[in-house]
Order: C-alpha cells, then sequence, then structure tokens
C-alpha cells in the first residue's frame, strides 16, 4: 500500500509540473500580462474580460513560479524593461500594481528557495552580493519611512518614496540563477527585453513618421491616465519629434549589451543591425540624458571590452560614419539630422542660448504660426484658426476644451527685461458657461500672473494683465486657455507700461502653479477689464468650416528660430530645484528630512524631484546616499579589479564582461543625476541585472540550488 501510495504521489508530482503545465501556465500568464496591458491602452479595460484576466494572473502567475521558476522570472524582467515608470498596465487597488504583483510573487518564491536551502545545510546561499542587497532592502524603508511618519511627511508620500528601495532584494532572483548554472540564459533574457523595448520604439517612431498613427495617439495609449509609463512624446515648441518614455532608459542599457556583443563578435549583421535600431531610438527620444548616457556607455565598453586596438577603431570609424550618412542623406527627406541633434546638445549647459521676439508674432492669428498649444492630455484641446469668428482682420483663434479640469492652452514666448512692468492685453469671446483666463508666466522667476474671464455673451471683451518681472527675468510666457465650449482670442499684445503706477481700472489678478511642472509661490500681479467698442458686432453663431487647420501638435512658428525652449527652460527647473534642495539639505545633513519629504519653497505638493542625488540627500541625507551608492560602487569596483586582474576572476565570469557591469552602472549613474530613476524599480533594475556578470558560478558538477 506505501508503495502504491508513493507511486502515486510521483506520477502526480511529474504531471504537476510536467511540460505540457509549465508551457500552459506560461502562455497563459503572459497572455493575461499582454492582454490587460493592451486592454488599458486602448482603454477598453472594463468589463468582464479585463476583470476575469484580474483574477486570473495571481493563480497562473504564482502556480508558473512553482512548476518554472525561469519562466516566472522572464515575465517579470520583460514587464520590467518593457512597462515603463509605474508598472501602471493593471491595479488592484491603491498600492498594488501588476508590476508589484509579478514581482513579489518572484522574490517570495526566491526566499522559499533561499529558506529551503539553508535549512539543509546550504552554504553561501545568499551568493556574493545578496546580504549586502537585503541590507539595504531592510535599512532603507526601516530608517527613512520611520523618520518620515515621524515628521509628519504623509503616509501616502513615505510609501511612495520607500517601497521602491524594497526593490534592492531581487538581487537574489539574480543570484539564485546564477547559482543554479542559468546565468547566460538571465543575460540573454535581458538582452532579449531591451531588444524587444528597441523595436517597439522603433516601430512607433515609423509608424507616426509614415502617418499610419499620430503622436496623440500613441501619448495617449501609453501615457496620460492608461499605461502611464511616465515621459514625453509629440512635438516640441521648436516642432521637432519626440518620443520618450520610462522604457527609453533600456534603450540605453541595451545599447550597452549590443556594443559589447559587437567587440566580441564584429561579423554578426544582426548585433549591427540592433546597434542602429538602439542609436535612432536614441536620437528620438530628444532627451539629452539619455544622449549623454548612451554616448558614455559606449566609449566605456569600447574602452575596455575591445580585445584589440584595430576592433575598437574599426567599431568607431563604422559609427562615425553611419552618423555622418545620416546627417547628408536625411536632409534629402526633409529633417535635418544636425539641427535635430546640436540644438538639442546646444541646451545642456545654458539657461539661455535664444533670443525671443520682444512683441507678440503672429497677434491676429491671420497666418499660421507663433502660437503652440499645451494639452495637459494631449487628447482634450482642439485649437484652430477660423474666419467665422473675429474681432479685427479676418482670423481668430478658437480654443475647445473637451474634458472637464484639463489645464489646456495656447502658449507663446517672449523675451523681457528684469525688474520692468509690462502688460498684455487680449481680445476675447467666449461661448462656454465657465471661466477662461489669461495667464503669463515669468521663466526664470516661476510665478505666474493671471486674470479670470466667465462668459462674455459671444461679445468681444478686452482684458488687460499688468505684470511685472523679477530681477532675473529674461523670457514670459503668455498663455491663452481653453474651456469647455468655445473660446475665441484676437490681437494679443505685450506692451512696457511707461506710467509709474498702473490704470486705475486694475483689479488683483490671482496667481497659480505652471502646469508640469512644480514652482514657487506666485506673486500677485494686477489685471484689468474694459468693455469693447460699441462699434463691435456682437457674432453670429458659428457654424462654417474654418479656412485653415494646424497640423498636430498644433498652430506653430517661430519655432525654428527659437532654439531650444524646453531644454532652457528644464534646465532653468533643475537650477531652481537645486537650489531649493540644497538649502533644506542643510538643514539635516547627516539623515536627511525621511522620505516622504517636500521642499515646501520649491513645491507645495511633489514629493519626487528629478535631481536624483539631491533628492536622496534631502530625504535621507548623506548617511542614506552613501549607503545606497555603497551597492552599485561595490559592483564597479569589482568589475574594475576582476577586468584588469587585481582579483581573481569569478567562475564562470565572461571574457571581458566586468565592461558591461561599469558601462550600464556608470551610464545609468550618470542619467540620474538630472533624472528621477534611482527611486523606482524600473530605473535601478539594470544595476541589479548587472550582478550576472559579477556572482560567481556553481562549481562544476555542483548540485544545483532546488
Amino acid at each position: 500500500m506505501s508503495a502504491t501510495a508513493g507511486g502515486f504521489r510521483t506520477r502526480l508530482r511529474t504531471e504537476l509540473v510536467g511540460p505540457r503545465v509549465r508551457i500552459g501556465l506560461f502562455a497563459l500568464s503572459a497572455a493575461c500580462v499582454v492582454g490587460l496591458a493592451v486592454l488599458k491602452a486602448t482603454a477598453l479595460d472594463v468589463g468582464p474580460l479585463p476583470s476575469l484576466l484580474k483574477v486570473i494572473l495571481p493563480f497562473s502567475f504564482v502556480g508558473l513560479s512553482i512548476v518554472d521558476f525561469r519562466a516566472s522570472v522572464a515575465i517579470a524582467v520583460f514587464e520590467l524593461v518593457l512597462g515603463g515608470t509605474s508598472g501602471g498596465w493593471v491595479e488592484y487597488g491603491t498600492h498594488l500594481s501588476g508590476r508589484v504583483l509579478l514581482d513579489g510573487v518572484v522574490m517570495l518564491r526566491v526566499a522559499s528557495i533561499v529558506i529551503a536551502d539553508w535549512r539543509r545545510g546550504e552554504r553561501k546561499v545568499l551568493g556574493r552580493y545578496g546580504a549586502h542587497a537585503l541590507a539595504l532592502a531592510f535599512l532603507f524603508p526601516a530608517i527613512w519611512m520611520t523618520i518620515g511618519l515621524l515628521n509628519h511627511n504623509g503616509a501616502g508620500n513615505v510609501f511612495g518614496d520607500g517601497n521602491g528601495f524594497a526593490y534592492f532584494a531581487f538581487a537574489l532572483v539574480v543570484i539564485l540563477l546564477v547559482r543554479r548554472g542559468d546565468g547566460q540564459w538571465f543575460r540573454n533574457v535581458f538582452l532579449a527585453a531591451c531588444a524587444t523595448n528597441g523595436v517597439a520604439n522603433l516601430v512607433l517612431i515609423l509608424a507616426s513618421a509614415s502617418h499610419l498613427t499620430t503622436l496623440t495617439s500613441i501619448n495617449q495609449a501609453l501615457l496620460s491616465s492608461r499605461l502611464d509609463m511616465g515621459g514625453v512624446i509629440g512635438h516640441m515648441t521648436n516642432g521637432d519629434f519626440r518620443l520618450f518614455t520610462g522604457a527609453s532608459l533600456y534603450l540605453q542599457v541595451g545599447l550597452a549589451l549590443t556594443t559589447w556583443r559587437l567587440l566580441l563578435r564584429p561579423r554578426s549583421y544582426w548585433y549591427w543591425l540592433l546597434y542602429a535600431v538602439f542609436l535612432i531610438d536614441l536620437v528620438a527620444t530628444y532627451t539629452r540624458g539619455l544622449w549623454i548616457g548612451g554616448f558614455a556607455a559606449v566609449v566605456l565598453i569600447v574602452a575596455f571590452a575591445a580585445p584589440t586596438l584595430r576592433r575598437a577603431l574599426t567599431f568607431s570609424g563604422v559609427t562615425v560614419a553611419g552618423f555622418a550618412v545620416a546627417m547628408i542623406v536625411m536632409p534629402v527627406a526633409g529633417f535635418s539630422l544636425s539641427d535635430y541633434v546640436f540644438k538639442r546638445s546646444a541646451s545642456i549647459t545654458s539657461t539661455q542660448t535664444s533670443q525671443f521676439p520682444t512683441a507678440v508674432v503672429n497677434p491676429g492669428f491671420e497666418k499660421s504660426g507663433a502660437w503652440t498649444p499645451f494639452d495637459w492630455t494631449t487628447i482634450s484641446l482642439r485649437m484652430r484658426r477660423v474666419t467665422v469668428q473675429h474681432r479685427s482682420g479676418s482670423h481668430s483663434l478658437e480654443l475647445i476644451d473637451t474634458a472637464s479640469g484639463e489645464d489646456d492652452y495656447a502658449y507663446q514666448n517672449l523675451s523681457v527685461l528684469p525688474s520692468t512692468s509690462y502688460t498684455v492685453s487680449a481680445w476675447v469671446s467666449s461661448w462656454s458657461s465657465l471661466p477662461t483666463r489669461l495667464v503669463v508666466w515669468d521663466v526664470e522667476g516661476g510665478s505666474t500672473s493671471e486674470i479670470g474671464i466667465g462668459n462674455t455673451a459671444e461679445q468681444w471683451k478686452r482684458v488687460v494683465l499688468s505684470f511685472t518681472t523679477v530681477a532675473q527675468a529674461r523670457d514670459i510666457q503668455i498663455r491663452l486657455y481653453a474651456a469647455i465650449g468655445r473660446v475665441y482670442w484676437d490681437d494679443i499684445h505685450l506692451a512696457r507700461e511707461v506710467a509709474a503706477t498702473p490704470p486705475s481700472t486694475t483689479t488683483s489678478a490671482s496667481t497659480a502653479t505652471p502646469p508640469s511642472t512644480t514652482t514657487s509661490a506666485s506673486t500677485t500681479t494686477s489685471a484689468s477689464t474694459a468693455t469693447p467698442p460699441s462699434t463691435t458686432a456682437s457674432p453670429s453663431t458659428p457654424t462654417a468650416a474654418p479656412t485653415s487647420v494646424a497640423p498636430q501638435p498644433g498652430i506653430q512658428g517661430a519655432g525654428d528660430t527659437n532654439g531650444d525652449l524646453e531644454g532652457e527652460i528644464s534646465n532653468s527647473y533643475r537650477i531652481r530645484q537645486a537650489k531649493s534642495l540644497v538649502r533644506h539639505i542643510r538643514k539635516h545633513p547627516l539623515l536627511g528630512s525621511g522620505f516622504g519629504a517636500i521642499a515646501t519653497d520649491y513645491s507645495a505638493v511633489g514629493y519626487r524631484y528629478e535631481l536624483s542625488y539631491l533628492d536622496i540627500l534631502f530625504k535621507a541625507g548623506i548617511v542614506g546616499l552613501l549607503l545606497f551608492l555603497s551597492f552599485p560602487l561595490r559592483l564597479v569596483w569589482d568589475a574594475l579589479r576582476q577586468r584588469f586582474g587585481k582579483a581573481k576572476t569569478a567562475r564562470g565570469a565572461l571574457p571581458r564582461g566586468g565592461a558591461i557591469v561599469v558601462a550600464i552602472i556608470a551610464s545609468v549613474l550618470l542619467v540620474s543625476a538630472t533624472n528621477p530613476y534611482l527611486f523606482a524599480a524600473f530605473g535601478f533594475f539594470s544595476i541589479i541585472a548587472t550582478v550576472a556578470w559579477l556572482e560567481p558560478e556553481p562549481e562544476p558538477g555542483a548540485e544545483p540550488p532546488s
């Protein structure tokens, strides 16, 4: 009887972990992830099908992690690389995203394996780097989440800052795979995920360039309130193309991995093709940090991994020649690669590389140009020149907001003098029951001045906004806001105030923080309104079609002569952010202000900052920053010692594999200086993944962990 029962259990175990079950669970889990992502991207994530997939996924993925741990890791790795910043393709409640679900299951499975190995008396269950990673995963939440709560920083903000650091424990997943002899498998999966990301980005670039879809549609699917991948997708003020998401960080990582393989196998045409894909994708991100990071990664790989000087020179020559050919050929198709790259690059170290006009360009909208739309969600603003409604000339600007509560407007940047009083005048005809407004934003000072405008009863009304620029002012941005229903704008003008005092008819104007950025408190200025002359006729209800509709992203203009506006403004943000954070760091330099802390003189609501190292110093102090850097810098140190023969080479280490570790970590740390990658799982997963190039593989003949 006992033998029969034992045989039955053996057959049952064989069936449960058989290839058909493993393949089935893998296919089901992958289908749930892909299906949920597609449904959310297309706004079809409500109904019985997504609800069913949300129920199936946890059970299928837990089962997969038990019967085929490698397959579950593969799904988690692909999601981390492709899913952008949040893993928001599905949510189970407030704080449990699809990413947290997948990675949590994988890490719990690793914990069970490690505990089982330890009970059996196996040595080195944590490998070379596991104890270090676990200590950081525990210390950061335990210390700085506690400090944040004691400082009343807000539980949601505290959790938002602290949960990402627990992801250091994911290093045990990589370590376990290497201990099982699957190090090369993991390295291949990591490259495959990066390659898939690169190909997917190229498809989106080609689809939008060939007008099969629009950047607005891509933005709507990947960003907005759908997949929430993070990034910027659309056209810049100067009209330049941009397709940048959180997943774009792995274009840089993929470029490093591909460069390394090309130096070892220079005759592999597939790797050359993949290398070109990554280069195109990185250029299209229009992101200076990624350009610098990608360049640094390639240089480091060539310097540390090229087996001969001849191969290094050949690789570099092919790369330079490819860029030269592209710069010559692309203008034939109407695209100047040199202008695209160099204009953006020129603003890296400058907050003012271009001079904007001193007077409003195209004030009466008699031609296309000069005015650019800002659509907070990229889908709710409609902007066009029309002839059916105008105060003077033959055209005006029509703005329609199709979604309530959105921050949508048309804007133009102008040069101004510091510490000088100005007035902006405009004529507006509002066909909306909701208020709209005229806003002036001081780019350098960060303050805004505005005047609210209600329904004008289909009449033209003149509004005048008075303001004084700050001492360091150079640029302002005039914003004409939309509203639910039609709003028409015409005859926009900027003038310096000559009188010592503002007009007696002025009224107080409120202030507002410009969207998409967090700024210091605004200054209050004055504004005035005036009734239009009696000779102005009441417009009839607009029914005729507009004479011209500007293509997406909208009515553009002086963009080609304005240089890189976004780059200059971005630099200004970071300078102001740095000054604010340094002031707060000085208050608590050793342990910081705790997770969830807010630099109130810079932002009253945001608790995440672009400058990662200053962010960590602000919240965790010098102690926290040194603890965090201890892990990646240890990996770099070990890689350099291994590369130059100063330390015993780990069993199974790849020839010149230390170059990968140095290139990936150095480039990611470099990019993170001005981007908030280090607080999120997707950001430092690339650092954790490099453990696969350093962790020793098992001795020949050793039994792998269960």
